[in-house]
């Protein structure tokens, strides 16, 4: 029932391409062709849906995250700066 609920907070767009990818089985190419978008485009938007899931689903954990040519950041909660100032 928990993952149902973090789909549903999801934006109508991420989960829209989610549900496609993820329920309905369609190949990127499938669901470029429906959605009239370019390839790369539907692989980005699922990424961000992907990492938008995760964060609903462990909410204040981090996230490492690597790009295009090695490079890694670790997203994760804001810190409160006038909180660890104290």
């Amino acid at each position: 029932m928990w993952v149902r609920e973090a789909v549903g907070k999801l934006d109508d767009s991420e989960r829209e391409i989610l549900m496609l990818r993820e329920y309905e089985q369609l190949s990127y190419g499938e669901i470029a062709n429906l959605l009239r978008l370019p390839i790369n485009t539907v692989r980005s938007r699922l990424f961000r849906a992907r990492s938008a899931l995760k964060g609903h689903l462990n909410p204040g954990h981090s996230q490492r995250v690597e790009m295009r040519g090695g490079a890694t950041f670790t997203a994760g909660p804001m810190k409160d700066e006038a909180h660890d100032a104290k």
